[in-house]
């Protein structure tokens, strides 16, 4: 399992989480049966990751959008971050996972290239209610992202700010952080810029 965030206790991924594109069905081919197929096309990603991991034990809620083959590059850059640091970010519990990717932030930082934050993409089987009521989170506040209901909040001993939203899984969680000792960019002015770019190729919330 990857344990992810470079700026962040652990313990914060278990409580919790660029323009993205979103697959795109093209038009479809007829098969032998007479069925058609729809064909679906990613975004370009320039670096390669390894299969989300198997979530067992999770009776059918499962958690199956995956930012990191579904977050094209240039959303990615469009945000300042590098794509080509794109990593696994998974946990997966008896009852819930998180599946997603890490991307960071790079700066020149006394003649080294350095990573000084990052974006971390999770789309998560809880519920957007499990989030509201977690009575450790911090900075709790009720927010829309492109119209669409959100939830921000931070962690206890945490600088990260994180927004969660509904997603196809469940919740589509975006979470931004930086290293005030290496940057004056400062990640929580960015977070709902970083959710707009992500909410955009989220699908469609019935």
């Amino acid at each position: 399992m990857n344990t992810g965030t470079r700026w962040s206790a652990a313990a914060g991924v278990i409580v919790a989480a660029l323009a993205i594109s979103a697959c795109n069905n093209e038009p479809t081919e007829a098969t032998e049966s007479g069925a058609t197929t729809p064909q679906v096309t990613r975004p370009p990603i320039a670096v390669s990751v390894a299969p989300a991991p198997s979530q067992p034990g999770m009776a059918g809620k499962v958690a199956k959008f995956d930012s990191c083959v579904e977050v094209g590059d240039e959303a990615v850059s469009s945000l300042g971050f590098d794509p080509g640091t794109r990593r696994r970010s998974d946990y997966v519990f008896d009852r819930y996972a998180y599946i997603g990717c890490d991307f960071d932030r790079v700066e020149q930082v006394r003649a080294q290239r350095l990573a000084v934050g990052e974006l971390t993409l999770w789309s998560t089987t809880n519920t957007l209610d499990d989030y509201r009521n977690r009575p450790d989170y911090l900075a709790k506040r009720e927010i829309k992202i492109n119209g669409r209901e959100a939830f921000g909040y931070r962690l206890a001993n945490d600088p990260a700010c994180n927004i969660a939203m509904p997603g196809p899984d469940g919740v589509f969680v975006v979470k931004v952080s930086s290293s005030a000792a290496l940057t004056q960019w400062v990640a929580c002015d960015h977070i709902e810029e970083a959710a707009r770019v992500v909410e955009a190729a989220l699908p469609p919330v019935n």
